[in-house]
């Protein structure tokens, strides 16, 4: 049978404010769902920002993997910023998964979902629909342009929108039940008061979504009902201040008339929740998820602080998951589940296949039945009829506009200001910041500093980059490093403050002046004149009273990386007033005890920090390494589960329980773990290396084992993290390094299915940027034994005196024609220059016209960028084919991107892939041949290397050598 699936997104749901209403009786609907189905925490993933997550939640993968990085991009034909579109996503999203294997879809809202995408199959009304910005009526307002997928649909959800104008007083008092006491002049005066308009504004917009999306399910086919409500996360946002029990900072006639705004938007959504699970019907498989929680309590914050995307401070790190349906296990508490769980779990159910390149796992503990769980590299990869936006997809500048004013109201982004290419330039930072928060959150610490050292050098007063590349500093050990940033940061710190302090005293001085002359310093302002003066002044008093308690952290955390325990302790005992700052001082306190073997008093430290951080995963982790090191493993065993319950994406947690296991004779279960930890984190050698012990001394497996070993010693060595290798040679041409992209680690964990397939099935594809060394690849696999696919069109000449060793079907790669000639390649090594490598196909139809899969392993050839580009250059001289480029900068950047959109592709696709070094690869290092001989099991020999490779890279090696002498 045919089931149907309807997935609700409230933003920023919290089941801290859910379980009191459901005690009461005040939502009904969520509580026999619950009764029904399963439920838990889902954790949020950093940096918190909506449209990153609800991506997440769509595609099952990271920021870094689907693009969307923040609350706006850039227009690429005008350099204006916007706010975030779906243009900038990169993978497919489930909708275009369904879509493509005949599925029909509904989406409402999502965001971000503009503009809607073409699907054959499917409706999608995007998240600019439900505003109502500009009009103070419903006649006035008018449905924005090109919101609605097909269009035959939009007057229809002209009429289904719902204006706030329509909203009654009668309405209104069930948020704000002051107005029943109110006269009609009273209730017309409150009415017209900015937070009154904001919550009219947010009933109407949810109000909306509500009847768009029944409306649609009423009427339209679908197997797939994906809506989003963006309500609750912004009556937080607007009147979680107001929320019981009273702040001392808020107004007591204030508290009186918004305190019920919270409980009331939850109320009403538990409403809209009963009506779309009556249209979904007893057969549909419902999930309700919120991306984030949102603090309903003593950790609310007085202000919002002065930093990127400040207002997502006031959210949680854990969200809801209720599921419920015929497929849903009824009374099942779910652990351990995370946003990037939602799209595989989706396609599982709906029977369809999970990508291998997806961050997430299905949740197959909510499961009724036990089915296999089937999966394929990537849907990215599978051609046919998805529904996404071809690439000259175009937006509405006006209506960009229109939107992009609705995040500066919400406190997302501040107003961009000084012309177009300053605003793009801040957008391209906080891009930059929230890929490195991306890369940190998925464990990639290294490939964070490459982003953040640049980042905090170009921005040096933003103090958040400061202490995100200091916690990579930490995370990697490059404690050097650490040791240089802290004073600087420190110094950067104060001299703000004194900065401050005489802006503050001009401020005080012109007050006095005008006070003399008994005049109002705001006097003839406007509200939003007002608003700034007021935001100002806050910014420079937060300003006045520097954190000094997260520097001391900082400094114990060198301390603790130089030995120096009794110091860690003496500055971690006056802790931080922030609370979640505060855990981890003790954290940190509870590691100095353990390594003074005060395992007891570790122990006490860390359940000091359990008590203040309940939910935190790490402190959970914390006491599993106690326990262990204390010689309890059955104890560590449950803190260890208990972290994993909270948090499931943490490789390191994984590879803990591994050892936990093996420590307690249970070496198949410790295999699992340990499989985990690689695939969750495929860039730490030492679950390589305990995963190879056991297959070594309980499996026998020699082989395997061996590999691994290898494997883990070229991991530690290369820095997969993202470290930069060290420069070579300093050629002729002008490129900026600090300019350019570090490349992406090929981090992707070699324990794939290409292993379980005959070598005569793999295609070896040599990869790089031109003149980076794949010719001589090439010719070195020839050597091993791995013939090349080669039609030899293009004969040797000066610049290759061996030969290319191409062939000219590699050129068809992104054209639109059959590529059944891979079949031919299988076995073979062929030679694909970076920019083709996101074409290779995973799946080509054979003669008979059957589907047949194909699998890849690739050597991506890395070289200096400017020693490649004064090797192009020598060769277009020589060949006199074409004029040389002047902008060296430019063609640098250029060329990175090409390279790097080839490595996130195999990173995307789950294809084995290493990075090589040119130089050190023909200078015979045994690192590189490591990697060489893991990847391709097979072999080669730094004297055989001296037989293949010309004596002229040799030299050039020697060169190199010299000069860093």
């Amino acid at each position: 049978m045919r089931r149907k699936t309807l997935l609700v997104g409230w933003d920023a749901a919290d089941w801290k404010m859910i379980t009191p209403l459901i005690e009461a009786g005040r939502m009904p609907h969520l509580a026999k769902m619950i009764e029904e189905g399963s439920s838990g925490n889902l954790a949020t993933l950093q940096p918190c920002f909506s449209p990153m997550l609800w991506t997440s939640i769509a595609t099952g993968k990271r920021a870094h993997k689907h693009g969307i990085l923040g609350f706006t991009e850039i227009d690429p034909t005008s350099g204006f910023v916007r706010p975030i579109s779906n243009l900038s996503r990169k993978t497919k999203a489930v909708w275009n998964i369904f879509n493509q294997e005949g599925k029909n879809t509904i989406t409402v809202g999502w965001w971000p979902s503009h503009p809607p995408e073409p699907l054959s199959r499917g409706v999608m009304v995007s998240n600019r629909y439900q505003r109502s910005e500009g009009s103070a009526k419903k006649d006035d307002w008018e449905m924005p342009e090109a919101c609605v997928h097909p269009e035959r649909l939009a007057p229809i959800l002209e009429e289904l929108h719902f204006h706030p104008s329509e909203l009654s007083p009668g309405d209104l008092s069930h948020f704000v039940p002051a107005l029943d006491e109110m006269t009609l002049e009273e209730k017309k005066e409150l009415i017209n008061r900015g937070e009154m308009q904001s919550l009219m504004k947010i009933i109407g917009d949810c109000t909306s979504i509500n009847s768009a999306a029944t409306g649609l399910m009423q009427n339209e086919p679908w197997d797939l009902m994906c809506v989003y409500f963006d309500a609750i996360d912004h009556f937080g946002h607007g009147f979680m201040k107001y929320h019981p029990p009273k702040l001392d900072h808020v107004r007591e006639a204030d508290f009186k008339l918004f305190s019920r705004v919270n409980a009331a938007g939850y109320e009403y959504h538990d409403m809209m929740l009963g009506t779309l699970l009556r249209q979904a019907g007893d057969d549909c498989n419902v999930i309700l998820i919120s991306d984030h929680g949102f603090h309903p309590d003593e950790a609310r914050l007085k202000y919002i602080p002065r930093e990127h995307a400040g207002p997502a401070r006031e959210h949680r790190e854990y969200g809801i998951f209720v599921a419920r349906g015929p497929e849903i296990r009824a009374g099942q508490q779910v652990v351990g589940a995370s946003l990037l769980d939602v799209c595989p779990t989706i396609l599982h159910l709906n029977g369809l296949a999970v990508g291998e390149d997806m961050d997430g796992r299905v949740l197959h503990e909510i499961m009724a039945d036990s089915r296999g769980i089937s999966s394929i590299p990537s849907w990215d990869q599978v051609e046919g009829d998805d529904g996404c936006h071809t690439a000259d997809t175009k937006l509405d500048e006006a209506a960009d506009e229109e939107a992009l004013e609705q995040l500066v109201a919400l406190g997302y982004i501040e107003k961009p200001v000084g012309g177009k290419e300053k605003a793009a330039a801040q957008t391209r930072a906080e891009h930059q910041q929230n890929l490195a928060t991306s890369y940190m959150d998925g464990g990639l610490f290294g490939a964070a500093v490459d982003i953040l050292e640049p980042l905090y050098h170009e921005f040096p007063q933003e103090h958040q980059l400061g202490f995100k590349l200091a916690s990579c500093y930490q995370k990697t050990k490059r404690i050097h490093k650490l040791k240089a940033l802290v004073p600087q940061m420190l110094e950067r710190r104060l001299q703000e403050k004194k900065e401050a302090e005489e802006e503050v005293e001009k401020i005080k001085a012109r007050e006095e002046e005008l006070l003399k002359e008994k005049k109002d310093p705001l006097e003839g302002k406007s509200d939003q004149e007002k608003r700034a003066y007021h935001q100002n002044l806050r910014q420079l008093y937060q300003k006045l009273r520097p954190n000094l308690y997260s520097f001391q952290h900082l400094m114990a955390v060198v301390d603790f990386a130089e030995g120096r325990y009794e110091e860690v302790l003496a500055k971690t005992e006056n802790l931080d007033r922030d609370l979640s700052a505060k855990s981890s001082s003790l954290r940190l306190r509870a590691f100095a005890f353990s390594r003074l073997k005060r395992y007891e008093e570790a122990i006490e430290v860390l359940d000091l920090a359990a008590s203040i951080e309940p939910e935190s995963a790490a402190n959970s982790l914390g006491l599993a390494r106690q326990y262990l090191r204390a010689k309890k493993p059955q104890v560590a065993l449950e803190y260890i589960d208990r972290s994993i319950a909270l948090n499931f994406q943490r490789g390191r947690a994984h590879y803990l329980r591994g050892y936990i296991l093996l420590s307690l004779n249970k070496p198949e279960e410790a295999k699992e773990a340990l499989k985990v930890a690689i695939k969750l984190a495929p860039g730490s050698p030492s679950a390589y290396r305990l995963l190879a012990l056991i297959l070594k001394r309980v499996d026998r497996d020699y082989i395997q084992a061996t590999r691994l070993i290898a494997l883990a010693k070229s991991l530690k060595k290369q820095s997969l993290l993202g470290k930069a290798r060290r420069s070579r040679i300093q050629g002729p041409t002008d490129v900026d390094k600090s300019a350019l992209q570090p490349r992406i680690p090929l981090n992707r964990s070699l324990l794939t299915d290409a292993e379980s397939v005959s070598s005569k099935e793999v295609i070896t594809v040599v990869s790089g940027l031109p003149r980076s060394g794949t010719s001589l690849m090439m010719q070195v696999l020839e050597f091993a034994g791995i013939e090349p696919f080669s039609d030899k069109v293009r004969t040797p000449d000066e610049s290759n005196q061996r030969g290319y060793y191409e062939h000219q079907k590699i050129l068809e790669l992104d054209k639109r024609t059959p590529k059944a000639w891979l079949l031919d390649a299988r076995g073979k090594s062929i030679k694909v220059v970076a920019p083709l490598i996101p074409m290779l196909p995973s799946q080509v139809k054979n003669s008979s016209g059957n589907l047949v899969t194909l699998h890849y392993r690739i050597l991506f050839m890395e070289r200096p960028i400017e020693d490649i580009i004064e090797s192009q250059s020598k060769m277009i001289a020589r060949l006199a084919s074409g004029p040389q480029v002047q902008d060296q900068k430019k063609l640098a950047q250029n060329l990175r991107a090409y390279e790097n959109r080839a490595r996130k592709w195999c990173q995307r696709s789950g294809i084995p892939a290493v990075g090589l070094s040119l130089y050190d690869f023909v200078d015979g290092s045994p690192e590189e041949l490591a990697k060489f001989s893991a990847l391709l099991q097979r072999s080669i020999s730094a004297p055989d290397l001296k037989k293949v490779v010309d004596q002229r890279l040799l030299t050039m090696r020697e060169q190199s050598a010299t000069e860093e002498k």
